[in-house]
């Protein structure tokens, strides 16, 4: 399972192959369901709402460290 973009995965499993909404909307069912706490997956469901809502991009950054330190 990968998330490619907004509303769109790709879920691979044996013989199963989906992309597109459905694969989105079942990559969101398996990581919650992950969560440990009942509590957090509440937590996350909200922020991951609010944000597809909102119109609001995620941060992602990825920092490496310097060659040779």
């Amino acid at each position: 399972m990968a998330v490619v973009g907004r509303n769109f995965a790709i879920l691979e499993s044996g013989r199963i192959r989906l992309g597109g909404f459905i694969a989105f909307w079942i990559w969101a069912f398996v990581h919650l369901m992950s969560l440990p706490q009942m509590q957090n997956r509440g937590g996350v469901l909200t922020q991951w709402l609010w944000t597809y809502l909102a119109g609001q991009r995620g941060a992602r950054l990825i920092a490496e460290r310097p060659m040779g330190g």
